[in-house]
């Protein structure tokens, strides 16, 4: 038979409560501790000329990916903060193509055109990688620090995205493939089309050429006259983005004019639903779908 088991002594009881005492403490303490650390993060105190290197020497490699426009500004703001004991730094400056669809499609940005592309914009963090809450008053000193530069940010009902910090100025969509300009091309049995897109300096307008090529035939080319292109949004906070090109051809040879239009091909977020346009392909009404190319070199089609 199993033995019974035995009443605690009083000795032991005691030896019991003050093992469980102690490990109370020990979380406690831990838990304190932990609390602490994150407060210091959080709040701002003074800062040794030894931390204020470490962080400038941090930021080193993003400024020099940033327009000449935005580095020195971003440079003072960060200084004014640091004067202010908070522990500031750079998270994100320049990115790439892919990285800006990664962070659009996790959810992070709600767009493919950023600033960030072309180095007019950069994120904002507290070290060693803290992001408070939207409505932690570190914010709002980076907000007064950046605007007192003429730098924007973009904490707006809609947006609150409180670590970006951006020039006014406007990145050149079309040279980073975010606009019409280039070579689009479709082509079908025995027969290629070529559009060649460019934009004026002097007037600003976007202008080019349109190559029809079909097997054993003169090629065909058209100007294109006129291109208009239309962004129109729709959704709870314009979470849908539509681009039209409305595009006015005109024939070398017999002046006939001819008209189409072009839907720009989207992506959409799987973090947060958006869907933007990412300029890869060009689609008509009539279901033919041209894809970005380079610029056409002239070329024929295969006999």
């Amino acid at each position: 038979m199993p033995r019974a088991k035995m009443p605690l002594s009083f000795t032991d009881k005691r030896k019991q409560a003050v093992s469980m005492a102690a490990w109370l403490l020990l979380v406690c303490s831990l838990a304190a501790t932990v609390g602490a650390q994150t407060k210091h993060t959080i709040e701002p105190s003074p800062l040794s000329e030894e931390t204020r290197r470490e962080l400038e020497e941090l930021d080193k490699p993003h400024l020099a990916t940033l327009h000449s426009s935005l580095r020195g500004p971003l440079e003072e703001a960060l200084s004014e903060l640091r004067s202010q004991g908070w522990r500031a730094r750079i998270s994100r400056a320049r990115r790439t193509k892919e990285e800006q669809r990664e962070a659009f499609d996790a959810g992070y940005s709600k767009t493919l055109r950023s600033k960030h592309l072309c180095g007019k914009a950069a994120d904002i963090m507290l070290h060693p990688h803290i992001f408070p809450e939207v409505s932690h008053p570190f914010w709002d000193a980076k907000d007064r620090a950046v605007e007192r530069r003429g730098l924007k940010t973009l904490d707006v009902p809609s947006f609150r995205d409180r670590p970006h910090v951006e020039l006014a100025s406007d990145c050149d969509w079309d040279s980073l493939g975010m606009g019409p300009v280039g070579g689009w091309e479709w082509r079908g049995e025995g027969k290629r089309v070529t559009l060649n897109v460019t934009r004026s300096r002097a007037s600003n307008k976007y202008e080019g050429t349109v190559d029809i090529e079909r097997v054993g035939r003169p090629v065909e080319r058209r100007l294109l006259e006129t291109i208009d292109v239309r962004y129109t949004y729709s959704g709870e906070r314009n979470s849908t983005e539509r681009v039209t090109l409305r595009v006015r051809e005109r024939a070398l040879e017999t002046g006939e004019v001819y008209r189409r239009t072009f839907e720009v091909s989207t992506l959409t977020s799987a973090g947060n639903g958006y869907t933007r346009a990412d300029w890869m392909k060009l689609r008509t009404k009539r279901g033919t779908t041209f894809a970005r190319v380079a610029p056409s070199s002239g070329s024929s089609l295969p006999e």
